[in-house]
């Protein structure tokens, strides 16, 4: 009886345990039956998380899985277990997350294989356990130690970070060392840095296997606290798949399939050393469930003995489960008998009291409370203590109190105690469960603690932070700085959708949701809207989070408004600095080493590797240009000893300077020889870069100095100069004494100014030698040095004679500085005297030549505007000429209108002579060249020139012989000497005068080309005409007019002949001069490069009655159109951008019997020949805008490579002449033209081809 007793009375107290542990651990009371456990559906899929490493890591990954797949205990029995009440699984295979935080926020329904302590079970509730593992110490083998508390105190012991150990060793004070994982541990033992290793039996026992460490062995840690149950974790409010979960493991252990599993998996790590199917929850509930029906049920139990088998073995059970909870549990279950005469008798102690005892000096069960416990109670406490003790012994109630008790070293702990009485006959039986709370007390505390720090950053943060529900937008929260930044209160922007601070086109509230459903984070920057309307740049940082069981946006809002613009003006920064050292004149440049040089090496080592591995990465044009490329892209990536000669010792000290400096250089020479062998000498800044230790790249610049170099070796040589001419009287030095006036100099001053030798001249003999316009500006400037202290400076004119007693001007300058005697007054100025006088020529030279340069560019700038004005005309012409053709050719000979459209003709004839000189002046005439004799021109046209010249004046010609060939048009030649002796001619007076025609051969050097009008010369042997008069000679401003198109001094005068003499010439590459005296006459000459080929006489030109040949065509053209009719066919487009002469063309063209196309441009061209197949010739103006006449010649040949085209110009132009020699059905009509001239070409070019059909009619 009293074993069935002991027994009974055991489960009770499991019962009352179990039941208090619920308690402490969720804060309320446990009813009888299922606890409100409800049933749960079975339909449906979990979400399940695998801590993957754990304490017990054989229960994830079994040992023996290599080559299969990675199952594991937790995994496989989590999932045969939810399969046996019909619901599958979705496992998450953790890595760095903590399974408890998402278990918490719903992210996952349960934690597989999570390790049960008392501060997880008020936020969890655990299933049955899976496995019970102990504490162990691993050591090098042949340890021997004590592995009792105090024994482990005094080792140095190594632990996994926040592992299972970590936590014990914290609360024991051992010495810790706790590297991230439990393998670094173990490395640690290994390699002597720790004592020895404390885990959990399984996790030590899979590493040292896995690993293979036999050098260490196991020793068993006697420590509850330690020891830790494994089993599946779910919400605390999560009962229904609890009871889901322990049915399904109820039905593997009553199939032995969990003893299989266990026996795969875990047993070679982990012994078991609980029953097979241990429950621990289902007997929290069972046990409940007994402390109530027991009590009220004992007669009825004692009369159904029929039961008492079943009973004592299932009591059996209930008390191995019991001992291992107790066991295993952070307190002491106790349990003792107060008789009725005050005597004790301890019915049960858990294995926990041993240690507490030794914790607590003066602890003893069967004691009373005041002869034990109460001295370790806290004072504070002891009060509140000791009245729950009498109220619980006066009434019998149930003693629960929470305290603080002081153990052996002094540290503060919480206690949770529960006392339960139960009156038996014979007295009154204390059944006790004190739980050691400390960690979930500190964990209650510095949860509050972190709540207030974290509620302190949120409202402190300097970051707006808004919190808003993830589905709704709605915000929940705002901080402070929120609020100040978006202008609200918090009751403002509370309750309201997120689209309040959202502006149309910046980042939504949805669309935020859709960056957080791929990343756990996002970060953008984006546009928000302020209270008043403003916009302000917000960098946001968003992740989700739960809120009351919802999911919410966390969103921290930066204002970086200031950062945008910041970085718009730093762009706009680099960009100007970018724009500063491309535009730079001097070089910037970077230069990259191959491979890292390490800086430690020898100076030496540096530099050669320098040498070797140094590459061009990055330049500026002004870099290039040093090195004779034409853009930066030609310099980089080119190695810096292909560019510069690293072996010259400049260049090689350079280096060394470099490197031996600590990577930097400051105003170094460096230099090489360019491409033509001269010496470029330059100025070189660099510092090196370093990265880790290690030389990577150089940033420098440079500029030029061989101009400095130049300098400096042109100054020295001039010091030496000028030493020599201060010692030869080249510089003259004197001192003005202000008090006598009289000057001492020395001998290359009195000589040079004319005074006696040992003279001392005075201020009045200086000046008189000083030009008369001069002396009061050296008076002016000695007063400015006496009166003003500025330095005495004057340039001025002296008068001299020189040895054959001319008297010419020479310049002087003049410098000197006043000195002063102690009391400040001036006494002497002291001072040296150059003469300048060749200076003062080179820079009226210098005037002179600027003044010739703007001329020549007046003289060009004409030449443009003439020859526009001639092509303009042409086209013009090109109109009357051919209406007044057409008219002819309808009008009967000898009508009366027939004379007037000769008038009209003639006109237009003498109008096309005129654009002719305008051409022939700017340039653009035609030029058909041949070798002749310029002297041969002269006498074959001298009665030409004779009858220009008139009666009155006489023509003197003196003509050189055998005088080389030049390169000219005879045509334009003749037209240039007739218009030299006509305006010859027209500068003598009406009673005559003489003219005299010269050539000559003569050579010119360099200083004389730039004299020259048209100085497109080369130096060396030139022909020469000279026209000469002794008429009246022109003044200066004449002479610099005269070439200027419709200048001229006569009444009757076009003022374009001298205007086409200088085109013609410049159009040959020759250059004209005029020298001119007032009532001495003018002379022009003309000089024209002479060819190389041997001298021999030309053949006569043949250009007689040159005046009349044009107009002799045109008569005979005209003749000759009226006896003859040209009558063809065919298709001919005429290409023109003048109406007029598109218009005319066409009429022509048209009356001649063909069919025309117009077009005003090139594209229009391209249209109609490309629809029109039949066009065979093309007439194409050659100056035409938007695309040229030859682009569109070309483009028609690509598309019609037989087409025949007749070119046409207002200009006579290299262009066209080059298009016509080329060869192929192209012929050249230069505007004006008449309408026989353009319909002979047409047919000639027709006939060409082999299209002709083009007939002649009388």
């Amino acid at each position: 009886m009293k074993e069935k007793w002991l027994k009974a009375g055991m489960a009770r107290t499991a019962a009352m345990a179990l039941a208090a542990l619920a308690t402490v651990v969720h804060g309320g009371e446990v009813k009888g039956g299922l606890v409100g456990v409800a049933e749960r559906s079975t339909a449906g899929n979990i979400v399940v998380a695998i801590p993957y490493p754990t304490q017990a890591r054989g229960i994830v990954a079994p040992p023996d899985s290599a080559g299969a797949e990675r199952i594991g205990f937790a995994r496989e029995i989590t999932r045969e277990a939810a399969a046996a009440v019909a619901k599958t699984v979705t496992f998450i295979e953790l890595k760095s997350e903590n399974g408890e935080n998402l278990l918490a926020s719903g992210h996952v329904d349960a934690v597989a294989g999570l390790s049960v302590f008392v501060g997880r079970l008020k936020q969890l509730s655990f299933t049955s356990p899976l496995m019970l593992t102990r504490g162990s110490l691993w050591v090098p083998k042949g340890w021997s130690g004590d592995t009792s508390t105090a024994g482990l105190r005094k080792m140095r012991i190594a632990v996994a970070l926040d592992g299972v150990a970590h936590q014990w060793g914290l609360e024991q004070r051992m010495h810790l060392e706790a590297p991230g994982s439990l393998v670094q541990a173990f490395e640690l033992v290994r390699s002597g840095g720790a004592d020895g290793v404390v885990t959990t039996q399984a996790a030590g026992r899979w590493e040292v296997e896995q690993q293979g460490w036999d050098d260490l062995e196991e020793h068993v840690v006697d420590d509850s606290r330690l020891s830790r149950a494994f089993a599946i974790a779910v919400r605390a409010e999560d009962r229904e798949l609890l009871a889901d979960l322990n049915r399904g493991l109820a039905t593997l252990r009553d199939s032995g399939r969990f003893d299989e599993l266990y026996e795969r998996y875990v047993e070679k790590y982990q012994p078991r050393e609980l029953p097979a199917r241990l429950d621990w929850q289902k007997l929290a509930i069972v046990a409940a469930a007994l402390a109530a029906l027991v009590i009220a049920s004992l007669a009825w139990v004692l009369t159904l003995r029929r039961q008492l088998d079943v009973r004592t073995k299932e009591l059996r059970a209930s008390e191995m489960q019991y001992r291992t909870l107790t066991e295993n549990i952070p307190g002491i279950v106790y349990s003792y008998l107060v008789s009725e005469d005050g005597s004790r008798k301890i019915l049960y102690e858990s294995p926990g009291v041993k240690e507490w005892t030794e914790w607590y000096s003066g602890l003893h069960v069967g004691k009373d409370y005041t002869q034990s416990i109460l001295t370790q109670i806290h004072l504070d406490d002891r009060a509140r203590y000791e009245e729950a003790v009498k109220r619980s012994r006066a009434d019998l109630s149930v003693f629960d109190v929470e305290y603080r008790m002081t153990d052996r070293l002094g540290d503060i702990r919480w206690v949770h105690s529960i006392v339960r009485p139960i009156v038996h006959p014979d007295g009154v039986e204390w059944q006790g469960l004190s739980l050691d709370v400390t960690p979930v007390r500190l964990a209650e505390q510095a949860r509050g603690e972190t709540e207030l720090r974290f509620r302190e950053i949120f409202d402190r943060s300097h970051d707006a932070i808004v919190v808003f529900d993830a589905e709704t937008e709605v915000i929940l929260e705002a901080n402070q700085r929120a609020l100040e930044m978006y202008g609200y209160t918090l009751d403002e922007l509370r309750g309201e959708r997120l689209e309040i601070l959202c502006t149309q086109g910046s980042l939504t509230a949805r669309g935020v949701r859709e960056m957080l459903s791929q990343h756990a984070r996002c970060e953008f920057i984006t546009q928000r809207r302020k209270s008043d309307g403003s916009l302000v740049h917000v960098e946001v940082a968003a992740s989700l989070i739960r809120v009351r069981g919802r999911d919410a946006v966390l969103s921290m809002g930066r204002d970086v408004g200031a950062r945008i613009a910041a970085e718009e003006a730093l762009k706009a920064s680099e960009q100007r600095y970018r724009d500063f050292v491309i535009r730079s004149a001097e070089a910037v440049f970077r230069i990259e080493n191959r491979n890292p040089i390490a800086i430690d090496a020898s100076v030496r080592d540096v530099v050669e590797q320098f040498v070797d591995l140094a590459v061009i990465t990055e330049c500026n044009d002004a870099m290039a240009a040093m090195f004779d490329c034409r853009e930066a892209s030609e310099l980089t990536g080119v190695a810096l000893k292909k560019v510069l000669d690293l072996n010259d010792p400049v260049n090689r000290e350079l280096v060394q300077r470099f490197v031996s400096g600590g990577l930097r250089l400051v105003d170094a020479e460096a230099r090489r020889l360019d491409s033509n062998g001269n010496e470029r000498w330059f100025r070189v800044s660099m510092v090196g870069h370093i990265e880790n230790g290690e030389f990577v790249r150089v940033w420098g610049i440079q500029r030029e100095e061989t101009q400095q170099k130049l300098a400096q070796s042109e100054l020295a040589d001039a010091q030496a100069r000028l030493a020599a001419a201060v010692a030869g009287a080249g510089v003259c030095t004197w001192r003005l004494d202000l008090d006598s006036e009289q000057i001492d100099a020395d001998e290359s001053y009195l000589s040079f100014f004319g005074f006696p030798k040992g003279s001392r001249p005075t201020r009045l003999d200086f000046l008189a030698q000083v030009h008369p316009e001069d002396r009061k500006i050296i008076t002016i400037a000695i007063e400015r040095a006496i009166r003003g202290g500025v330095p005495y400076a004057a340039e001025y004119r002296m008068l001299s004679r020189d040895t054959d007693g001319v008297e010419r001007i020479r310049w002087v300058s003049s410098r000197g500085t006043l000195q002063r005697d102690e009391r400040g007054r001036p006494i002497s100025l002291t001072g040296a005297s150059t003469e300048i006088t060749d200076a003062k020529h080179a820079a009226e030279e210098r005037e002179r030549f600027l003044s010739q340069l703007q001329k020549s560019q007046k003289l060009e700038s004409l030449g443009v505007m003439a020859g526009g004005v001639a092509h303009d005309f042409n086209n013009i012409l090109v109109g009357i000429l051919g209406s007044a053709g057409l008219a002819m050719s309808q009008v009967a000979a000898g009508e009366n209108a027939m004379e007037t459209l000769e008038t009209i003709e003639r006109s237009a004839i003498r109008a096309a002579d005129l654009t002719k000189q305008l051409l022939a002046y700017s340039g653009r005439g035609r030029v058909v060249t041949t070798s002749l004799c310029m002297t041969e021109l002269v006498r074959e046209c001298a009665e030409l020139l004779t009858i220009a010249a008139g009666s009155s004046c006489r023509v003197v010609r003196d003509l050189g012989n055998e005088l080389p060939l030049v390169s000219a048009d005879p045509t334009q030649l003749f037209q240039v000497v007739l218009n030299l002796v006509r305006n010859a001619a027209e500068a003598l007076p009406a009673t005559g005068g003489e003219i005299t025609i010269c050539t000559s051969l003569v050579d010119i050097d360099a200083s004389r080309v730039t004299e020259l009008s048209g100085a497109k010369l080369q130096p060396g042997k030139h022909v020469c005409l000279s026209v000469s008069d002794n008429g009246s000679g022109m003044t200066a401003e004449t002479r610099s007019r005269i070439f200027e198109p419709f200048f001229t001094t006569k009444f009757t005068g076009r003022g374009l002949g001298l205007s086409s003499v200088l085109g013609i010439i410049q159009a040959h590459g020759g250059a004209v001069s005029v020298r001119s005296e007032i009532r001495r006459g003018t002379t022009f000459e003309v000089f024209l490069p002479a060819l190389q080929s041997s001298l021999s006489p030309a053949k006569p030109l043949a250009l007689a009655g040159w005046g009349q040949v044009r107009r002799e065509q045109f008569v005979e053209a005209r003749e000759t159109s009226q006896s003859r009719a040209l009558v063809g066919e065919g298709t001919i487009l005429v290409v023109d951008d003048e109406k007029l002469v598109r218009d005319l063309v066409c009429a022509v063209l048209r009356y001649a019997g063909y069919r025309v196309e117009s077009a005003h441009d090139g594209f229009k061209a391209l249209e109609l020949i490309k629809a029109d197949e039949s066009i065979c010739l093309t007439v194409l103006d050659m100056t035409m805008p938007t695309i040229s006449g030859e682009e569109t010649m070309r483009l028609i040949q690509v598309i019609r490579p037989r087409m025949a085209f007749l070119l046409s110009s207002g200009f006579c132009d290299a262009m066209s002449e080059r298009l016509v020699q080329h060869g192929g059905l192209v012929r050249f009509l230069a505007k004006p033209y008449r309408n026989q001239e353009l319909t002979e070409a047409v047919a000639s070019l027709l006939g060409s081809a082999g299209l002709e059909r083009l007939s002649v009619s009388a």
